[in-house]
């Protein structure tokens, strides 16, 4: 597919979700923008027969002013309507179209990307592709403001061509010909001056990593303690040097298409003044039909040199909505589920995988051949190392991503028996990979239980169970209080533990029977540490649980302790039992036993 066709393709695309999102905008602005660009060719036509009246009155002196006045009122009147006509530019009318298209593209893609698998869009292809057009939403507006304006300028010109052909065949076909010069060299040379993210986008990633840096406290710390500012300087220089020389480009192709366009428009000037002095001369022109031809040109001049501007940002925003038109319908989503089952509330077991791999890429496997079952009312424990796929096996379960291979089983049936989310709002969770939102305490705590957001009591006694009861007393503003400082200057931040704990007290107010709590301690000191499991212990008392974590200390709260090494699942039993087979559990235990043992002078085990 050519370039040509590809942009019409992408034109017709955008016409389309324009025409879903709002239609009468469409046929609104279009004939707007239509009646508006017939005014330069009515003032002419006016401006005309004022010229023949005065023509007449000067040549014979006859006449009266009441033969001329109505007709310069009507100019006049036609004269100012060009003069707010002049408001119907492509930033006005981006204004007025951006709730509606801007808005409305950004809904359409948050929907798709609510259809695709977390999984997809960690791969990096997608993140690049994700990174390049979410920054664009605002292309579809503009693409129709374009529009809009492109209707104005084809318009007047069309008529102001007709209004030529009345006078002058010879002035007609000259700017016929001029108006074909310019679109040529609009589309010869218009592709010099554009540029292909693709090619450009690992400098740009550079040079704004480079650009970051020095706005990021503990890089910053680096750079200067170590002295390295210089040399990080120097590789911002090295990426940045393409981009200007780009820039360079794209500026010289510039200059040169719009002298091209002025050297066409002078070039007609000359023709028309010789060709129209000369009919003068020869009476078969009047001076009256002279200046309205003169206005005419300059008219015609001002309307095709903004279409070729215009002509450029159309194909400069179809470059974009193309990116995105090929990400919106090439993306994997995931299917949809024709039947959803009914889900068994009272079934014995809970989770069950056969038989399940997974991986990122498709080529690495980060879990392996997995078979379990958790049964209702028990607390497992996910134990490993780092890096063993616990996080990754909680997102298979809460159906974040989808098994490579084998199946996964929710209360007895197969995961993809049941409606898409049915399974996770089922399930209590509290994230390792946790994030606080731009919202007050009570907000953020409570999104865990959207019904009960505006409870404060059971907000507060969820606050107690997270540990985060002093930290909430701190507040300046108690509940009320806005968390993190980037969108309001009231905000507050907080470390690393106080954040967790307020993640930890979302999670407490679930009142689900399935809970899942990965690695809920893990930036906590040992007080808060033992606080939080004795409240986790009080939660998941007669409940069905999953603790994920690499400390033994947290695992002992389980019923049945399940050891995963290298995504593969090695072990599974309770404490003793593991203990006494004195294997992979045994070993891990030991080793985090011994940083305790003081009697025993024990040394960490860096196993």
């Amino acid at each position: 597919m050519n370039k040509k066709e590809s942009n019409l393709r992408t034109f017709g695309w955008c016409m389309r979700l324009a025409w879903e999102m709002n239609r009468m905008s469409i046929i609104i602005w279009t004939t707007i923008c239509a009646l508006v660009a017939l005014l330069p060719a009515a003032a002419l036509i006016w401006q005309k027969d004022i010229l023949k009246k005065l023509t007449v009155y000067i040549a014979t002196g006859t006449g009266e002013f009441s033969q001329v006045a109505y007709s310069i009122i009507i100019l006049g009147s036609i004269m100012i309507l060009i003069g707010i006509s002049v408001r119907l530019n492509s930033d006005f009318l981006f204004a007025v179209v951006y709730d509606y298209y801007y808005i409305g593209l950004s809904e359409k893609f948050m929907d798709l990307i609510q259809k695709v698998e977390v999984k997809t869009l960690n791969q990096k292809g997608v993140q690049d592709e994700y990174r390049y057009v979410r920054y664009r939403f605002g292309e579809l507006a503009s693409l129709m403001a374009d529009f809009f304006v492109f209707i104005t300028q084809t318009v007047s010109i069309i008529s102001l061509l007709i209004l030529a052909l009345t006078y002058s065949g010879v002035i007609f076909w000259a700017t016929v010909g001029y108006l074909i010069v310019v679109v040529v060299i609009n589309q010869a040379l218009t592709e010099k001056r554009t540029y292909s993210y693709v090619q450009d986008r690992d400098f740009i990633r550079r040079t704004e990593y480079f650009e970051s840096i020095v706005m990021q406290s503990g890089v910053a710390k680096e750079l200067r303690i170590f002295h390295n500012a210089g040399r990080m300087m120097k590789e911002w220089e090295e990426a940045y040097d393409p981009i200007l020389k780009r820039d360079k480009r794209i500026g010289r192709w510039s200059s040169t298409i719009s002298f091209l366009c002025s050297l066409g428009y002078y070039c007609l000037m000359v023709c028309l003044l010789i060709y129209s002095v000369h009919q003068v001369s020869k009476k078969s022109m009047g001076v009256d039909v002279f200046l309205v031809l003169y206005g005419m040109a300059q008219s015609m001049s001002v309307a095709i040199h903004s279409f070729s501007n215009t002509f450029h940002h159309i194909k400069r925003r179809l470059f974009d909505l193309g990116r995105m038109k090929k990400f919106m319908q090439s993306v994997p989503t995931m299917k949809e589920r024709a039947q959803a089952q009914e889900m068994q509330e009272d079934a014995e077991i809970v989770f069950e995988a056969k038989n399940v791999s997974f991986s990122y890429d498709d080529k690495k496997e980060i879990l392996h051949n997995l078979n379990f079952q958790i049964r209702r009312g028990e607390t497992v424990a996910l134990v490993g190392l780092n890096g063993s796929g616990k996080s990754t096996l909680m997102k298979l379960l809460i159906e974040l991503y989808q098994p490579t291979q084998g199946t996964l089983y929710f209360c007895g049936k197969p995961y993809d028996q049941y409606q898409k989310e049915s399974i996770s709002r089922n399930i209590g969770m509290f994230f390792q990979d946790f994030v606080l939102f731009h919202a007050s305490m009570q907000e953020n705590v409570g999104f865990g239980d959207l019904k009960s957001i505006e409870d404060e009591s059971k907000i507060l006694a969820a606050i107690k169970k997270g540990g985060a009861e002093k930290l909430l007393e701190k507040l300046p503003n108690g509940l009320a209080t806005w968390l993190i400082r980037k969108v309001r200057k009231d905000g507050v931040n907080l470390s690393g533990g106080e954040q967790q704990k307020v993640a930890v007290s979302r999670a407490h107010m679930s009142d689900k029977d399935i809970l899942i709590f990965d690695e809920p301690a893990s930036a906590l000191d040992p007080i808060a540490e033992m606080e939080q499991f004795a409240a986790i212990r009080e939660k998941i008392s007669g409940r069905t649980a999953v603790l994920i974590s690499h400390r033994v200390g947290f695992a002992r709260l389980a019923d049945r302790i399940m050891v995963l090494e290298y995504g593969k699942l090695v072990e599974s039993g309770s404490h003793d039992e593991l203990i006494a087979q004195n294997g992979t559990y045994a070993k891990f235990f030991q080793a985090q036993a011994g940083w305790y043992d003081i009697a025993k002078g024990g040394q960490a085990n860096e196993e």
